[in-house]
């Protein structure tokens, strides 16, 4: 089985490399040129159905917009028995949950979209697939039958419910045909496909819609998914994995085709994860009035490879598949017309990749048959790319091929698994999260200075030592308290005293840089034994095992860092949020913050955003006057100690 990696191997670069171009998660995300997801909402500014996402990246609404949707449904001129019967849908589709975020919430994506994923006995699954389909499409018919404007949540949770099943249909029907040579009829594709077409049509639609009410008008014929649904049972459809979001999807395809974006003759989805992804970028394209190519799907990876799924023998000494064995990935149906087009231009799509081998081998594969074959993910798991290349126990044996300038469209952000993350951090499980079955942890954030430790003395401290080492002999416990300020703003204070009293003639922004830099070099070298910890606010986070406990100061990530460090108190924390930087401790990602520190939010929000960190619960600090306004902002509890 070894053979079948070294094959593929031929494509790799030096894990040494890699590893020094990518020391830390910032310089991944940079190499993958990945936009950040606190730098992309502009994008669909005021789009709720898009933005109003919580943790899950699906849409979630608070209690209050979602009851607002019900009182549009209820003020609908329609008869009474009809609303209810509406009504009623809603709330078989839809998970009330209570965000940290948000508090009370409503998830438009809801349970019933992740049973539809879970369900462990297959012949249980078709009859409550059919079953769920028929519920979805009478009511998706019943709407476009009446002819009569409705909310525009209302169709966003019937289409995420009828494409889910679809695109389960459309997986398991590919995967058979691949297997039976005898079993793929292109009526019953085209069916399938005409039905995922339509349905993203609308979405499109639903979602770019200006007005808080829609008419669709558009009905899809079901007849024969039944038949289909009977000729797949033998299929593991429980296997399937939850598609990606509307968000996710919405802004590949504004990156995907904006600019000069080649005329794809074929877009490539890659069985499961890819499935959806050409029919997003389908219905984009139809809503700005761009042609597209043929939707193709295929079905490939090295795993399939190594569980037996595909023969080894697929592959050739190449490492690429073998031409005449593209019959394995790809039913003949579509075969045919590739094969007599070698001057087209195709892109290969994935929602995903850690390392990339399968994306790679299958477009360099296809470059045998097409002219020019370009390749593009929807995200990037970071995480697991630093995993594997600092070689940790589980990810030794992979290599990570595809990089950022292979890819035609980059990605639009960090992956999150849905299943099967078993760690410790404060990421949020999508599935259990919408479903309510994870319960996530309180945030609280707490002062640095004289809440957590007894620094106020060092500041002062610390800042005469520096007045000293440019020859400036002042105390500044003569001047006005600094207390709160950034280092910035308190050097700036600290000259408008100094400048006063004609100690310097240094100009402004020279005097301050310079007072800062000897400032840090003095807090470092004060010995950490001198800087007290105020015990009783320490265990109460010690012992305080239902919390996530966030650290927001206006002092310098190093400093805190350092004092955290050496009193071995780092681990008790998630993030740090600094003036200057944030950082995530279990993963030592740091960013750069740009906005006005404590007590103004801005910075606080750039790392709440970009770390996905829950709003917090309450603020604990010791200024009634700066800690409380900035308590006041969050619109959190302040605890005054």
């Amino acid at each position: 089985m070894n053979e079948i990696f070294k094959k593929a191997a031929k494509f790799s670069v030096s894990d040494e490399l890699r590893l020094k171009q990518f020391n830390s998660l910032t310089s991944i995300k940079r190499e993958y040129d990945i936009i950040d997801t606190h730098r992309v909402r502009q994008m669909f500014r005021g789009n709720k159905l898009l933005l109003c996402s919580d943790d899950s990246e699906t849409a979630c609404y608070t209690m209050e917009e979602f009851n607002a949707f019900i009182k549009r449904l209820d003020s609908l001129k329609m008869d009474a028995k009809n609303i209810r019967h509406i009504k009623k849908y809603v709330e078989s589709r839809i998970s009330k949950y209570t965000s940290p975020r948000r508090g009370p919430c409503v998830a438009l994506r809801g349970k019933p979209y992740y049973t539809n994923i879970l369900k462990q006995n297959n012949k249980k699954a078709i009859k409550h697939l059919n079953g769920m389909l028929a519920v979805d499409f009478q009511m998706y018919n019943y709407m476009a039958r009446i002819d009569i404007a409705l909310p525009r949540e209302l169709y966003y949770i019937t289409i995420e419910h009828i494409k889910n099943i679809m695109f389960i249909v459309m997986n398991a029907y590919i995967t058979k045909s691949l297997k039976n040579d005898n079993f793929f009829k292109p009526s019953q594709w085209l069916l399938l496909d005409n039905i995922c077409r339509t349905l993203w049509e609308e979405f499109v639609n639903v979602l770019f819609c200006e007005n808080s009410l829609y008419i669709n008008t558009s009905k899809i014929s079901a007849a024969n998914i039944t038949l289909i649904l009977d000729r797949i049972s033998d299929q593991n459809i429980y296997k399937v994995r939850e598609l990606d979001s509307a968000k996710t999807l919405m802004r590949l395809a504004a990156l995907f085709f904006d600019g000069n974006a080649p005329d794809f003759d074929y877009y490539f989805g890659l069985l499961y994860g890819g499935i959806e992804m050409p029919y997003a970028l389908y219905g984009y394209s139809i809503f700005h009035g761009k042609k597209f190519g043929q939707i193709i799907p295929a079905m490939f990876s090295l795993n399939r490879i190594k569980k037996g799924v595909l023969p080894e023998l697929i592959l050739g000494n190449n490492g690429l598949i073998k031409e005449t064995q593209f019959n394995k990935i790809i039913p003949n149906y579509f075969l045919d017309a590739v094969r007599d087009s070698s001057l087209s231009k195709a892109v290969v799509l994935d929602n995903n990749i850690t390392s990339g081998y399968s994306l790679k081998i299958f477009t360099e594969s296809l470059s045998q048959i097409i002219n020019t074959v370009k390749c593009s993910v929807a995200e990037i798991n970071i995480q697991e790319i630093k995993a594997i290349l600092e070689k940790r126990i589980g990810f030794t044996n992979k290599q990570i091929l595809i990089s950022g300038k292979e890819l035609y469209c980059r990605p639009v952000g960090e992956y999150i698994t849905c299943f099967g993350l078993n760690d410790s951090s404060q990421v949020v499980n999508r599935i259990k999260f919408i479903t309510g079955q994870d319960s996530y942890q309180q945030a609280i954030g707490y002062d640095f200075d004289d809440t957590l430790f007894k620094t106020g003395k060092i500041h002062g401290l610390t800042w005469n030592t520096a007045l000293a080492n440019m020859g400036i002999q002042l105390d500044v416990n003569d001047m006005p308290t600094n207390s709160g300020f950034t280092f910035k703003e308190a050097a700036s204070n600290i000259y408008s005293y100094v400048s006063e009293k004609k100690a310097t003639d240094l100009e402004k922004n020279m005097f301050v840089e310079m007072l800062i830099k000897h400032k840090k070099k003095a807090l470092l070298n004060i010995p950490t034994k001198e800087i007290m910890s105020i015990g009783a606010n320490i265990n109460m986070i010690k012992y305080d095992e239902s919390s996530t406990n966030i650290i927001i100061t206006n002092n310098t990530l190093e400093f805190v860092l350092h004092i955290l460090q050496k009193k071995e108190l780092l681990d008790y924390f998630s993030f740090l949020v600094c003036n200057d930087l944030a950082m995530c401790v279990k993963t030592e990602e740091k960013i750069i913050l740009t906005g006005s520190s404590k007590p103004s939010i801005e910075a606080c929000m750039e790392a709440f955003n970009y770390f996905d960190i829950p709003m917090i619960k309450k603020y604990v600090g010791d200024n009634p006057i700066i800690d409380g306004d900035f308590a006041n902002r969050m619109k959190c509890e302040f605890v005054l100690v």
